[in-house]
């Protein structure tokens, strides 16, 4: 039986849109490349219509600058070390190495086809990219950006999640109905089992207790909770087959889940649920697909990448209030988040 919605949705869809109308400055003036010293202070966020990495800081809300990248950009990650930045273009078929000081592409190594998901190890020793065209991962050493091998990938996979004790590389396919599959680390020469669930997301719970997968069958997507230790679906998530499913993202304290939704029938896609049961405790309205999510280090902001056939935007969600306090435009098209570390 579904879980019970156990707080409705804060005011109405055109509240929601008259919040939205006032937005920050979005002004594009590089500073002097000083880097910030608190965690999640940048957000960076990719627009693959405009070919450019967005600079954003998440105290002001501003975006402070654009940063140009290869051909439509799908995929984005901070280094751990907090140097550089990874982008996939998916357009070139190439991983771009952003220095973080300097805001700009110091190195371009190609990929296999069509870039789609990328990941790093938990000790940000390797860089895992997802080629969907090629149907490949490939794997770079951190140190030196170069390709160390290239796995073959059965379907076309689109989205990556390591497991926090490094054990294990989840991969999200479109094989058929959709699985996602997990490659054992170090060596990455081994599958384990195929898990019918979704393919377009996935997200682990700090503790990689869950797994939490989304995926996108038209208007009637689906989340699932995986439970990783055993490889089988733990439970079926948000069943009201309302929107496509898109995006999932965990807290840091690992007491809430994000679940981002397409609007098909109504504009019902954000969901809030507790991990201790799953029950859902807070929803709200946003305009356009939920594409994209990262919540801040302190689990007070939730981002969402939210985007429709012609504009694209992140929009801040203040968690405590469960409402929306800044709209930045972002280039078009699919947009992807990273908090730096």
């Amino acid at each position: 039986m579904r879980s019970p919605l156990l707080a409705l949705c804060l005011g109405c869809a055109s509240c929601a849109l008259e919040r939205l109308e006032v937005q920050p400055s979005a002004t594009a003036t590089p500073d002097s490349g000083a880097l910030c010293s608190t965690p999640g202070c940048l957000l960076y966020a990719t627009s693959s219509n405009a070919s450019l990495a967005y600079v954003v800081d998440t105290k002001s809300a501003e975006v402070i600058a654009k940063v140009p990248v290869s051909a439509a950009p799908r995929a984005v990650v901070c280094h751990p070390s907090g140097a550089k930045v990874y982008v996939a273009s998916y357009g070139a078929a190439q991983i771009d190495v952003l220095d973080v000081k300097t805001r700009s592409v110091t190195r371009s190594v190609p990929v296999g086809d069509k870039p789609l998901a990328l990941a790093l190890s938990p000790d940000g020793s390797r860089l895992f990219v997802a080629s969907s065209e090629a149907e490949s991962l490939s794997v770079l050493d951190t140190t030196t950006d170069a390709v160390l091998s290239t796995v073959p990938l059965a379907g076309r996979p689109r989205a990556l999640a390591a497991s926090p004790d490094g054990s294990e590389l989840w991969v999200g396919d479109g094989c058929g109905q959709d699985c996602a599959r997990a490659l054992v680390l170090p060596g990455l020469k081994k599958w384990t089992d195929v898990v019918s669930v979704g393919g377009r997301s996935l997200a682990f719970a700090p503790d990689g207790a869950a797994l939490y997968a989304a995926d996108t069958i038209g208007c009637d997507g689906r989340y699932q909770k995986l439970e990783p230790s055993s490889h089988s679906v733990a439970k079926q998530l948000l069943e009201d087959g309302k929107g496509r499913a898109l995006s999932v993202a965990v807290s840091h304290d690992g007491a809430r889940a994000f679940f981002g939704k397409g609007s098909c029938w109504d504009a019902l896609n954000l969901y809030v649920t507790s991990t201790a049961d799953d029950s859902v405790v807070a929803t709200l309205m946003i305009p356009d697909a939920a594409h994209a999510l990262a919540v801040s280090p302190d689990d007070a902001t939730l981002y969402v990448a939210r985007s429709d056939a012609t504009s694209a935007y992140v929009t801040f969600v203040n968690l405590s209030q469960l409402s929306i306090t800044a709209n930045i435009p972002i280039g078009g098209g699919e947009i992807a988040l990273a908090l730096s570390p």
